[in-house]
């Protein structure tokens, strides 16, 4: 019996000794878990972030697309705009419509660059025009001077007059006929 007994202790410490070993890896592998955890959390988190960088990226693309094509549709409205009223305008000068400036509807306007100033900027640029002015006024001993405003009626200088006559080729043979009533002599015939 007592060999009996001596087995089963060696059996218990064999299986005390197992079940420690088992015990320690359940601990290892249980707080591998854990990391591993934290690790898919962290790349859950940056997974979103860049997810949401993306998508911000996206959007902001697209609004410049938007906006590029927006400002591509306005400047084809304002081009037509101005040639519907420059076609207009000949029509009422009765200008020749096989003239060149009927034949300008494949022209690109450029759409003026309008750059914005800061408000305060422009009170200082304001501030600066008057102390020029004053300085301009007080050389010339007059006092200040009233812009003289420049006539929007006339055409500008560097471009031709549409009501003008077209220039003639001297080396044909046959003058081209004139518009408008023939001359008038201003003497009366005279009798002889």
């Amino acid at each position: 019996m007592e060999s009996w007994v001596y087995d089963i202790e060696n059996a218990l410490r064999v299986k005390d000794n197992d079940h420690a070993k088992a015990m320690a890896e359940k601990a290892k592998f249980e707080a591998e878990v854990l990391e591993l955890k934290e690790k898919v959390k962290l790349l859950e988190a940056d997974c979103i972030k860049s997810i949401g960088l993306a998508r911000e990226e996206g959007k902001q693309v697209g609004q410049q697309e938007v906006l590029d094509q927006v400002r591509i549709d306005f400047q084809g409205v304002f081009n037509r705009g101005f040639r519907d009223g420059w076609k207009s305008a000949l029509k009422k000068a009765k200008v020749p419509s096989s003239l060149k400036w009927f034949l300008r509807d494949e022209t690109p306007l450029l759409y003026p660059d309008a750059g914005l100033m800061n408000s305060d900027a422009k009170d200082e640029d304001d501030e600066d025009d008057e102390d020029k002015t004053e300085e301009v006024s007080g050389e010339q001993g007059t006092g200040p001077s009233a812009p003289i405003p420049e006539d929007s009626s006339a055409p500008p200088e560097d471009v031709a007059d549409p009501s003008a006559s077209a220039p003639i080729d001297l080396a044909v043979s046959d003058p081209p006929a004139t518009y408008g009533p023939a001359p008038v002599d201003p003497a009366p015939p005279s009798e002889n």
